[in-house]
């Protein structure tokens, strides 16, 4: 039997799909290494979430439904934020 044409840049292009999202989930980076987190997450019921999101050193607050995710503020500097922080 002979293998398809294309198969095997069709394979190699999965695995590189598989790979990136797997990179993007935290892959070989350690906890250490990231750079965003999520600091804290409220829920409103209904599918619905608040979360203060920290990021290259600055926090925001982002709202998160079923079919939409956005940022609803900056949070500023304070002695609480460095706390959560």
């Amino acid at each position: 039997m002979k293998p398809l044409a294309g198969s095997a840049s069709k394979a190699s292009s999965l695995a590189a799909k598989l790979l990136a999202a797997w990179a993007s989930r935290g892959g070989l980076t350690s906890k250490a290494e990231r750079q965003m987190r999520v600091v804290e997450t409220l829920s409103l019921g209904g599918r619905r979430q608040v979360h203060l999101v920290a990021c290259a050193g600055q926090t925001f607050l982002v709202g998160c439904g079923a079919d939409s995710v956005q940022c609803i503020a900056p949070v500023p500097a304070s002695p609480l934020r460095e706390e959560l922080l």
